[in-house]
């Protein structure tokens, strides 16, 4: 599997994550503070508005779609709370995830982190959901016939 992030950190140097900085249980049931919108979340976690970093996102959803398929794509609501934060977890090391947190660390900005780490998890939520809403639609056309 190819890490987008690989290239990220300065030769010879690479990142430490500071620790998830958010209250409460990470899990695929934990509500969306504030209503805001994915394409918030992406400017959070440092994919810029234009489309210039767009070839990076959608390889960014596509590891999350691995990583559900690695768990025999169970819908968004049964998804235990152990695999959920595995999946964070791991998503958190990818650019420009990684970058985003090492950064906001480094300038001790708490504020940017939690923003930061409350994207990931709501932007891992929205790609499970849709990979979820492709598949059940897919099902209904094949019942179909």
């Amino acid at each position: 599997m190819h890490n987008p992030g690989a290239q990220q950190a300065p030769a010879g140097q690479m990142y430490q994550l500071p620790p998830n900085s958010l209250l409460g249980v990470i899990s695929a049931t934990r509500p969306n503070p504030g209503g805001q919108s994915i394409t918030h979340y992406k400017g959070a976690m440092g994919f810029p508005a234009n489309n210039g970093d767009a070839v990076v996102y959608k390889e960014w959803r596509r590891l999350v779609k691995n990583q559900q398929g690695a768990r025999n794509f169970t819908p968004l609501a049964n998804v235990a709370i152990r695999e959920f934060q595995q999946i964070v977890a791991g998503m958190r090391r990818l650019r420009p995830a990684c970058h985003q947190l090492a950064t906001e660390s480094a300038a001790n900005n708490l504020t940017h982190m939690r923003e930061a780490n409350e994207a990931i998890i709501q932007l891992v939520k929205d790609c499970m959901s849709k990979l979820t809403t492709t598949m059940n639609k897919q099902l209904q056309v094949v019942a179909k016939g």
